[in-house]
Parts: structure tokens; C-alpha cells; sequence
């Protein structure tokens, strides 16, 4: 009994650990400017083979099993991607005190 626990304990914190890994490097990378949904096209390039470096499988699985993950924490802060606005990174500091038009 107490190793089922323990086995249902470590894979639920090994599930957390991967829950939404693509949202947060898709917010930190923001290079192509889209608000919303980051993690999920961050998973969906590094899956797909698309992006500029050449991902091994270990790391698409990982993707992949991220992207539900990733898919339920960008729709919990897409109220956040909205209210920020575009990821652009090409504002500068002056234009980001700036109210909005």
C-alpha cells in the first residue's frame, strides 16, 4: 500500500514538474511576436522539426507530452496575454509607460 502511494506520489510530482514547461519558455522567448497560445507553438515547432535547431527524440517526446499541458496553462492565462498585449520585444522602455491607443 505504501509503495502505490509513494509510486502515485512521485508521478504526480513528475506531472507537475511538466505541466506547462513549453508556456514558460514560449512567454520568455518571445521572438515572433504572438500573444497568445506561446507554450502550445513553442511545443508544436520543437514536435514539428520546424524550429532552427535540430531536436533529438528525447526532446520532442518531452514536447509532446508537454502539449496538453502547455495547452491548459496558456488558456488560464490568456486573461494575462490579453491584458499585457503583444510580445513584440521591439517597444522601448519609453513606449511601455505609455498608455495604449
Amino acid at each position: 500500500m505504501k509503495q502505490r502511494l509513494l509510486r502515485a506520489a512521485l508521478i504526480g510530482v513528475c506531472a507537475v514538474l511538466l505541466t506547462g514547461c513549453g508556456s514558460i519558455m514560449g512567454r520568455t522567448t518571445m521572438q515572433d511576436g504572438h500573444t497568445y497560445y506561446p507554450g502550445v507553438r513553442n511545443d508544436m515547432a520543437r514536435v514539428s522539426g520546424s524550429g532552427s535547431y535540430d531536436y533529438d527524440f528525447l526532446t520532442r517526446s518531452r514536447a509532446f507530452i508537454d502539449l496538453p499541458f502547455s495547452l491548459l496553462a496558456d488558456t488560464l492565462y490568456a486573461p494575462v496575454d490579453y491584458f499585457h498585449g503583444p510580445y513584440d520585444g521591439k517597444r522601448t522602455p519609453d513606449e511601455e509607460t505609455a498608455p495604449r491607443r
